[in-house]
């Protein structure tokens, strides 16, 4: 029979079905990648975000942030190898870090302590040498080790520490009894002040630390040649010794090594004039053959009537 008036034939209805079904995926397919699209602008937006916050914390870190420094955990005595050493991790602002300051443990390797290091304070590189402190410095190869005794004028209130150069002065009467003061020995090194061999550098971080000490045996030790030494023994028999402190890199050698007396005072004694006869006698003396004036020398003057 015929398709009835009105309705549609079952062909068509399929069609529109399909189209429906066709449709709605499109626009759920649409839907979907406008979520996938919002999403992937979101999450953009929001690393962006993130790394400007964290360039901005990186930033203020860099001006009022901290930076891990080495201290030692207990104190270290002068000559320790620090690679030995315990150390703790302190964070220390970073508009106040000390110049020099070791940040990484591997600046410790094969280096020393210069000198005493407190507990809790950072490390600087001027706390660290590459040779090991020995207890004594040995004199130059050919040269010989002397000591004299010396006392704070002699030793120029005790600034002649080990590695300062002196020139050595002995005061004594010359064959003319003439208070002569000579430049026996020139450019002599310090080795040690008392027995301490710290240098200038290693006393200035004692003061600093109100760690110093005074050496309590006066005696200096000086690296001078053999011969230099020889000077030296000699003169203590002889008169007063007393240094010179030379500036640093001053290595010249004086043109003029002696001043006596008579350079100072002008009491000049005229060797080549004819000796002054002195009113002095003992008495006078009677004898058979007459009266004589006994001289201050023992000599016998006639008395003239």
């Amino acid at each position: 029979m015929g398709q009835r008036f009105g309705r549609p034939s079952p062909s068509r209805m399929r069609r529109s079905a399909l189209s429906r079904e066709k449709l709605l995926f499109l626009v759920a397919a649409g839907l979907a990648f406008s979520i996938m699209l919002t999403f992937a602008i979101v999450l953009k937006i929001k690393k962006n975000s993130e790394k400007d916050e964290a360039a901005t914390i990186v930033s203020v870190q860099d001006n009022v942030g901290t930076v891990r420094l080495l201290a030692p955990e207990r104190p270290v005595r002068s000559g320790t190898k620090l690679s030995d050493v315990r150390f703790l991790e302190m964070y220390w602002p970073i508009s106040q870090v000390p110049a020099g300051a070791i940040r990484d443990y591997s600046e410790l390797k094969d280096v020393y302590a210069r000198a005493e290091l407190p507990a809790g304070i950072p490390l600087q590189k001027k706390h660290l040498t590459t040779k090991q402190p020995t207890s004594s410095l040995e004199p130059s190869p050919g040269n010989r080790a002397v000591t004299i005794n010396i006392d704070a004028e002699t030793a120029i209130e005790f600034h002649v520490v080990a590695g300062t150069h002196v020139d050595v002065v002995l005061t004594y009467h010359n064959a003319q009894r003439e208070l002569t003061s000579n430049v026996i020995v020139q450019n002599a090194r310090v080795l040690s002040l008392g027995g301490d061999t710290s240098t200038a550098e290693d006393r200035n971080e004692k003061l600093f630390k109100s760690s110093y000490r005074q050496p309590k045996s006066k005696t200096v030790t000086l690296d001078v040649s053999p011969q230099d030494a020889l000077k030296i023994t000699t003169s203590r028999q002889l008169g007063k010794l007393s240094l010179i402190m030379r500036s640093t890199g001053d290595v010249k050698t004086l043109p003029k090594t002696e001043v006596s007396q008579t350079e100072i005072d002008g009491t000049a004694q005229n060797t080549t004039a004819a000796p002054v006869k002195r009113n002095c006698n003992r008495g006078r003396l009677r004898t058979p053959k007459g009266e004589f004036i006994i001289e201050c020398d023992g000599k016998l003057t006639p008395v003239q009537k």
